[in-house]
C-alpha cells in the first residue's frame, strides 16, 4: 500500500518515512537505500534534505558495503549544511578510506582550524583521523603526534589508544606502547565486548596478543608465551574475540 502511495506521489513525505521503517525493520537495505535518496528531491526543507542523504549514506556504506556509492551522497549533505561538523567527518573518513587522502587532510585541517583551541570529543575525532592518514602515508613522526594528541583529549577512548601503541611499536617506542596497551586492557576488560564487524573494534584477545609481540621483541620469552596464553583463552570463550585475533593474526 505504502508503495503504491509513493508512486502516485513521490512527494508523500509521512509515507516515504514508514517504508523507510519497515525496510529497516525487515532489513531490506537494497530497498531502503534508493528510497531514502529518492526522499532528498521531495524533501520539505534543507534539513530533511540532509537526513534523507546522511541516512541513505549510512546504508550504502555500513549496510550494503558500497562506500563508492556512499560519498556522493555525503558531499551533497555537506553542501547543504557546511556548519554540521559531524558530516564533514563522516565525509573526511569516507575520502580517507577510499584513498583519497589528500582530499581527506583538508577536511579535516580545515575542520581543526576551526576550533581554535577547544579541546572537544570532535577534535579528538580530527586528530585520530589525521594520524591514520599520515599512517598512511608513512609518516610515522605526524601519525603519533596526532595520535597523542587525540589520546590528550580522549584518554578512554579504545580506537585512539589502539593506533596510538602502533604507531609507537612502529617507532620502536615500546615502553610507550607497551602502556597504552595496557590502558587500553583495563578499559576493554570492563566494558561490554563490540561486535568483530564493528568498525575499529577493540577486542581483549588482540591486546593481549600485540602485548606478547612487545614482550617478544623486548626478547621476554616467558612473559610473552603468557601473554599469547592468554589471548588464546579469551578466544575461545566469545566467537567475537575469536574473529578479532585471527584478524590480529593474519
Amino acid at each position: 500500500y505504502l508503495e503504491q502511495g509513493l508512486e502516485t506521489d513521490p512527494a508523500a513525505d509521512e509515507a516515504r518515512r514508514q517504508l523507510a521503517g519497515l525496510y529497516r525493520q525487515g532489513e531490506d537495505w537494497s530497498l531502503l537505500a534508493p528510497l531514502l535518496a529518492g526522499g532528498v528531491r521531495h524533501a520539505p526543507s534543507d534539513a530533511a534534505k540532509v537526513e534523507y542523504l546522511r541516512s541513505a549514506a549510512q546504508v550504502e556504506r555500513r549496510r550494503l558495503g558500497r562506500l563508492e556509492a556512499a560519498l556522493p551522497l555525503l558531499a551533497q549533505a555537506v553542501e547543504l549544511d557546511r556548519s554540521d561538523r559531524s558530516l564533514r567527518l563522516l565525509l573526511a573518513d569516507g575520502l580517507r578510506v577510499a584513498g583519497r587522502l589528500d582530499e581527506s587532510r583538508e577536511l579535516l585541517t580545515a575542520l581543526l582550524e576551526e576550533f581554535g583551541r577547544r579541546r572537544t570529543k570532535e577534535r579528538a575525532a580530527v586528530h585520530h583521523h589525521l594520524a591514520k592518514i599520515a599512517l598512511a602515508l608513512g609518516d610515522l613522526d605526524e601519525a603519533l603526534s596526532q595520535a597523542e594528541e587525540a589520546s590528550k583529549i580522549e584518554r578512554t577512548d579504545p580506537a585512539i589508544l589502539m593506533l596510538l601503541a602502533q604507531v609507537a611499536r612502529q617507532k620502536g617506542q615500546l615502553d610507550r606502547a607497551e602502556q597504552a596497551y595496557r590502558t587500553l586492557l583495563l578499559l576493554v576488560s570492563r566494558q561490554a565486548p563490540l561486535p568483530a564487524e564493528e568498525a575499529d573494534a577493540v577486542g581483549e584477545s588482540t591486546i593481549l596478543f600485540e602485548l606478547y609481540g612487545i614482550a617478544r621483541d623486548k626478547e621476554q620469552a616467558d612473559r610473552a608465551q603468557d601473554l599469547l596464553d592468554s589471548a588464546l583463552e579469551v578466544a575461545t570463550r566469545d566467537p567475537a574475540e575469536a574473529a578479532l585475533l585471527e584478524e590480529a593474526l593474519r
